[in-house]
């Protein structure tokens, strides 16, 4: 014969024999042949499994183990569902404890095992969703004042901030000191004025928050506060003097003053504005209905300070 099929591989002998036509058979003469076959049967990913949740782009392995005809050789774990090359980089001999993804959000890792000769086993795989802890903070983009005021309280334009996840609270201070997160005054929208403590030459400091706490560096504004009329009109009810009403109409009679003068007052009833007088003093009777009802003032001064006073009344008939 011109070849042999062996049963099997490794270290084997042949035997060879021959006859004659009466019967009678050789002795027989060996020869010996050490047969290694290719190795064509990939390894198997018997286990593969990783938390659902992380808060961390490194995410901790469990359980990855394969196995193979000839012995497992290289791990590895990515990202994509394309198998990779044997000579890939990031193969390791033993099984890796943990996996570092890409990003944050629901992903997916592939594991996967190779053999010595190169054969690459079908993938297994574990779904992650990753949710990373919120530590920067955010960025206040623009804050201004105007440079001049005769007023403690002071207009604010243009205060805005931008964060990677979203601004949640505002706060403007008188110190450069970081606020605390309980401090009063942090408004979930930015302020369109902020009152001084006194007279001057100020300097506000504008913060911005977001949800996990982050606190913005400040952004700053420089205001000389003028030593002007600060002072807010006083106002005096003379009418209604008790709390209740038996009749369809009260008389108001109210006056305020001023250190320099009053310039208009406003009678609201329930919060609609009733009457303007471009003086210091109303007297007028009002119309209502039964039940309790508020009557409110506001005193304007010629430098624009306001303040405001209220009587509550209940008409009984």
């Amino acid at each position: 014969p011109a070849s042999f099929t062996f049963s099997g591989e490794g270290a084997k002998t042949a035997y060879a024999w021959a006859k004659d036509a009466a019967g009678n058979v050789s002795a027989a003469k060996t020869a010996t042949v050490t047969i290694t076959l290719p190795d064509v049967t990939a390894p198997i990913l018997s286990s593969f499994s990783m938390p659902t949740t992380a808060t961390s782009l490194t995410v901790p392995v469990s359980g990855l183990s394969a196995t193979d005809d000839r012995g497992v050789t290289g791990y590895l774990i990515t990202e994509s569902a394309t198998p990779p090359s044997a000579t890939a980089s990031g193969w390791s001999s033993t099984a890796p404890a943990s996996f570092t993804f890409s990003g944050e959000g629901a992903k997916t890792a592939y594991a996967w095992a190779k053999d010595a000769a190169g054969n690459v086993s079908a993938a297994k795989t574990a779904t992650v969703t990753i949710t990373l802890p919120d530590v920067a903070p955010p960025m206040i983009s623009a804050f201004s004042m105007p440079a001049s005021s005769s007023s403690l309280t002071v207009s604010i334009s243009g205060l805005a901030a931008t964060d990677n996840v979203g601004v949640t609270g505002y706060i403007v201070t008188e110190s450069p000191a970081v606020p605390v997160l309980s401090a009063p005054g942090w408004s979930s929208s930015a302020p369109s004025s902020f009152t001084f403590s006194g007279t001057g030459v100020k300097t506000a400091y504008a913060w911005a928050r977001d949800a996990a706490g982050n606190v913005s560096a400040y952004k700053s504004a420089t205001v000389t506060i003028s030593e002007s009329d600060l002072i807010v009109p006083i106002i005096t009810f003379s009418a209604p003097t008790a709390n209740y009403v038996y009749g369809p109409k009260i008389t108001v009679s109210v006056s305020a003053s001023d250190n320099v003068a009053v310039r208009k007052m406003e009678l609201y009833l329930d919060g609609v504005l009733k009457l303007t007088v471009n003086s210091n003093a109303i007297k007028t009777s009002l119309s209502m209905n039964k039940g309790v009802h508020v009557i409110m003032v506001k005193a304007y001064d010629t430098s624009n300070n306001v303040s405001s006073s209220s009587k509550t009344v209940n008409r009984f008939y």
